[in-house]
């Protein structure tokens, strides 16, 4: 499935394929690249990392197409930088048997690209990266992320050190994730008035889908946050959002606060980035959304635990503002190893205090200048 902006039919034909390279001269003038990410959402926004410093260099109308997993177009329907978004299904189809990826490569064959980037490291894109038609190419490679992970880097610090493989490092230095939201949707129409309003996220994917979800924060503690919030900010109003499986979630902790909008379940991926877009903060957990406000530069408190916060914790653009906040209990972080398939009380997550939460809050909402990752003293 791709989406076209603007609309632009591909029908393969190999008998087409010789005489398609020719371009015209308006077409000619305009530099073009290709993105490659068909991740979840968090991966999503990181590839959009690499969008800006490209413009930097190539220039402000240079046309990028994109190739994401299936329901992330939506993060790029509206956003005038994209050109074409390609939706991929299962990308681990073969290139032969795949309309998405020969659609890419016979684009390429009409209209080569001065750069394609293929920001994952598995084999699932080698054969499309291979015969896809452009001047320069880029690859994440296993060692080129292993060594990079094995610095300490954020994964946005992963991603810009892979462009630099094949632009100036100059052009990656301040590089960071960019969305744009979109210009037809009021959030004040979807949430019912015009008042400042803070976003709260209590649920995550794994939720979602109904499995054990370390990364969460307990209810109560949600619960204590919004009685805390009302009380020391009284002016600002409270926004719970989700996905539809993390509704019940959001309406037990808005049961006793009649002031509370629960969008969860209500908003469509395009109108969540309004409504983040215009929020004077996000307070989440470890998910996506938390990557998706840091991208429209909205302050985000993150709140980890199992997770490892210097290296998936939202980043912040020269303009925007996040921090995750974390305690070590002493077998944190355990994402991906044993420790984590055997846990099933997840203290680091239980420790951290609605209070330390708050003593952020203040300082988001005046952008004051903190360290993106606020390890506090667990005590006993």
């Amino acid at each position: 499935m791709y989406h076209i902006k603007p609309i632009y039919s591909f029908t393969l034909h190999i008998s087409n394929i010789e005489g398609a390279s020719t371009l015209n001269s308006k077409a000619d003038a305009q530099k073009r690249v290709l993105i490659i990410r068909a991740g979840r959402l968090g991966d999503t926004v990181w590839a959009t990392t690499v969008i800006e410093p490209i413009r930097a260099l190539l220039g402000h109308d240079t046309q990028f197409d994109i190739i994401v997993a299936r329901g992330m177009g939506k993060l790029f329907e509206h956003d005038p930088r994209i050109d074409t978004i390609f939706e991929i299904n299962h990308r681990s189809i073969p290139l032969l048997c795949c309309p998405v990826k020969l659609s890419v490569l016979y684009k390429s064959l009409q209209y080569p690209y001065d750069l394609a980037i293929l920001l994952e490291c598995g084999s699932h894109f080698s054969s499309l990266m291979r015969y896809v038609r452009a001047k320069q190419k880029i690859y994440e490679t296993k060692r080129s992320h292993s060594e990079s992970r094995s610095e300490g880097l954020n994964m946005v610090h992963v991603t810009s050190t892979v462009l630099a493989q094949g632009i100036p490092a100059i052009y990656c230095k301040d590089a960071a994730p960019s969305l744009r939201p979109p210009q037809h949707i009021n959030s004040a129409d979807l949430i019912g008035n015009d008042r400042d309003y803070l976003c709260l996220h209590p649920g995550n994917s794994l939720l979602a889908r109904g499995k054990l979800a370390l990364r969460s924060w307990p209810e109560s503690h949600w619960r204590e946050l919004v009685q805390q919030i009302t009380h020391h900010t009284p002016d600002i109003q409270i926004v719970l959002i989700g996905e539809k499986n993390e509704r019940p979630l959001s309406e037990s902790i808005a049961a006793n606060f009649p002031g509370v909008i629960n969008l969860a379940g209500r908003t469509s991926l395009q109108q969540l980035l309004t409504v983040l877009a215009d929020a004077r903060a996000l307070i989440t957990t470890d998910t996506g959304p938390a990557h998706v406000a840091a991208a429209l530069a909205t302050p985000v408190i993150a709140v980890f635990g199992p997770s490892e916060a210097h290296g998936t914790g939202p980043f912040a653009s020269a303009e925007g503002w996040a921090v995750s906040v974390m305690k070590d209990v002493g077998c944190n972080p355990c994402v991906n190893t044993e420790r984590a398939k055997a846990c099933t009380d997840n203290r680091c997550m239980q420790v951290i205090t609605p209070s330390d939460v708050m003593n952020l809050l203040d300082k988001a909402l005046q952008r004051l200048p903190t360290a993106s990752v606020v390890q506090l003293e667990h005590v006993e």
